[in-house]
């Protein structure tokens, strides 16, 4: 009777055990096989996000809702810097608009998109004239894609 009791209780703990991991790994799967890396998300990719939202969760906190307003690549507004050493890199700037009240500090955040997916990405608060929103930038100064091939 006892080793029939062992082996009922194994059994039993190996059952839970598999039961309450399994929400997790079904849960955790879609954000996992959504994540994106940053470097692959091109400008032309972000231009077409222009006007949409973003999520942006934080650590301990609920999800702050961004808004991309800009999309600038600098080779426009800095045609002199085609000349420099990395001048051949793909330069750009996204701007984003948040809430009023809501500020983000300087870091790492990771961002979230239905049509690009999760991305960890480093904004900075910037100051401007409209006091009714918050703003971030987020700048890029990266290899284009054909260079990272070769």
């Amino acid at each position: 009777m006892t080793k029939n009791r062992r082996q009922f209780l194994v059994s039993c703990s190996t059952l839970t055990v598999a039961a309450s991991l399994t929400p997790a790994a079904v849960l955790a799967s879609p954000l996992r096989s959504r994540g994106v890396s940053l470097e692959r998300i091109s400008l032309e990719k972000f231009a077409s996000c222009r006007g949409a939202n973003f999520r942006v969760l934080r650590a301990g906190s609920i999800a702050t809702g961004l808004r991309l307003v800009e999309v600038t690549p600098w080779q426009q507004v800095y045609p002199q810097m085609a000349g420099a050493e990395d001048g051949q890199n793909e330069k750009f700037s996204l701007l984003f608009q948040g809430v009023n009240g809501t500020a983000l500090d300087q870091d790492t955040y990771l961002f979230e998109h239905p049509g690009i997916g999760q991305f960890a990405m480093f904004i900075v608060p910037i100051g401007t004239t409209d006091a009714s929103h918050d703003y971030y930038e987020a700048v890029f100064n990266r290899p284009r894609e054909e260079r990272l091939r070769g």
